[in-house]
């Protein structure tokens, strides 16, 4: 364990990667992409401070934000044909995007500062799919 665990307070985050679909070469079918639950450790969300949300983009500032320290680099969307889609941190049973992950290279309390907004659509099947098939097989 690094030395950052020793020091702060640490949870097992609900963390969602939506890795991209694609289409079937032979058929032509839309192949949707499959959702996986990353184990990431990181300290308990809290509330974003007013400096950091004067950064973000406009669109960002008027939704509900957390904020979370976290061991693993969390994935922020990337547009274009190689583009995907944010990780999702499930947290008081709604769905916050990343939006931002500002890596905190110190060489002894390594961690990454990640900014997530709440998702203003309704909850993803995909997520909720496999979020209901791991709580089954971890009953």
């Amino acid at each position: 364990m690094r030395t950052w665990g020793l020091l702060v307070k640490q949870n097992e985050l609900e963390v969602y990667r939506i890795h991209k679909g694609d289409y079937d070469r032979t058929t032509g079918k839309y192949i949707e992409g499959k959702v996986e639950r990353l184990k990431v450790r990181g300290s308990y969300p809290q509330r974003v401070k007013q400096n950091m949300l004067i950064q973000l983009p406009e669109a960002l500032k008027s939704r509900e934000t957390i904020r979370v320290f976290s061991h693993d680099p969390l994935r922020m969307a990337k547009e274009g044909s190689d583009g995907y889609e944010s990780d999702v941190i499930i947290y008081d049973e709604m769905e916050w995007e990343i939006v931002r992950c500002y890596p905190r290279l110190t060489g002894h309390l390594d961690h990454y500062d990640v900014i997530a907004a709440r998702k203003t659509l309704a909850p993803d099947k995909r997520i909720q799919e496999v979020r209901r098939l791991y709580l089954e097989q971890n009953k």
